[in-house]
């Protein structure tokens, strides 16, 4: 619910802004493991 939400944000922020790409990755990578 709201953590879905907020990663459908993660996604359109990641297609608006491609340079952080592989930052954003990286974090996304990170809150997954937690």
């Amino acid at each position: 619910s709201g953590k879905s939400t907020f990663v459908q944000y993660l996604v359109g922020h990641l297609i608006s802004n491609k340079k952080n790409l592989l930052s954003a990755l990286k974090w996304l990578e990170l809150s997954i493991r937690i």
